[in-house]
């Protein structure tokens, strides 16, 4: 469901007002990609976990979200209403009333990289990069590796993993319709032999990211762990909603549209924030 109209913006806030769970993407949904929340949506998502679960699923790992959002939350928030599934749902972090603890999904063979694909991987993208356009600005490394107990996603990050905020307008500008990515990932599949391409999925997400997974491992795997867990038992799936930024067939959080029956398409946080703070 897009934001396109007042009556489908009516629509979706009534949607969130009368769930009692929401699923959410991090980068572009909540925080702006790989940076820390703005204040104002950290008291707006404070304010939701008084009377609401939030599930905040994301294929970057536990540390990149307690630096970027976690930590900024204010005192007094109920954390019990939170849950955090890093590397896409393969670990599930919850409050025990004093720390953070978490439960790891028992990874499947068919889930993992196995080095030969991963140094084929690598090498295919960064022989797509040389042939596409070499970035300007790189910050930090370009590709990141999405470890649990194995590797089980590669994050491909145009402008770097780690972009400072003056620069943050350099990712926001630079692939609005989503067509440098797809081009990019066109390529990247060139160099890559075709049985693989049989086996790995290419994902759009955030503002400059491309995610490579194993084909059956993605947001909705997630998202079914958290469920089949008895941590919130009884849930329906009439009673969930997911919001994110990359809707589309090819985005990561198209997926989550496979389990939940309701998925909000936002274009930023402000989207969100805006939406949070009517329910």
């Amino acid at each position: 469901i897009s934001l396109s109209s007042q009556d489908s913006e009516t629509y979706c806030i009534q949607l969130l007002d009368n769930t009692g769970v929401i699923f959410s993407d991090l980068d572009e949904t909540l925080i702006p990609s790989k940076t820390i929340i703005s204040p104002d949506m950290a008291v707006e998502i404070s304010r939701l976990l008084a009377k609401k679960q939030i599930v905040v699923i994301t294929g970057g790992l536990f540390q990149t979200i307690k630096k970027n959002l976690l930590d900024w939350l204010p005192p007094g928030t109920n954390f019990s209403n939170l849950t955090f599934l890093p590397i896409l749902g393969n670990e599930i972090w919850l409050y025990n009333s004093i720390s953070w603890e978490y439960e790891l999904f028992s990874e499947k063979k068919e889930a993992v990289m196995g080095m030969e694909d991963i140094q084929i991987l690598e090498d295919a993208i960064e022989k797509a990069i040389n042939n596409f356009w070499h970035p300007d600005h790189l910050f930090g490394d370009m590709i990141e590796k999405r470890w649990s107990r194995s590797v089980l996603s590669i994050s491909v990050s145009y402008f770097g993993q780690t972009v400072p905020k003056k620069y943050e307008h350099l990712k926001k500008e630079w692939d609005i319709s989503r067509s440098k990515r797809t081009g990019l990932i066109e390529l990247i599949k060139s160099y890559i032999p075709p049985h693989m391409l049989e086996v790995y999925d290419f994902q759009i997400g955030g503002s400059t990211s491309i995610d490579i997974i194993k084909k059956w491992f993605d947001k909705s795997t997630g998202i079914k762990h958290y469920l089949s867990s008895d941590i919130h038992p009884g849930i329906d799936k009439k009673d969930m909603v997911a919001i994110g930024d990359s809707c589309d067939i090819n985005g990561n959080d198209y997926p989550m549209s496979k389990v939940v029956s309701n998925l909000i398409h936002v274009l930023s946080p402000d989207d969100t924030y805006q939406l949070f703070s009517k329910i």
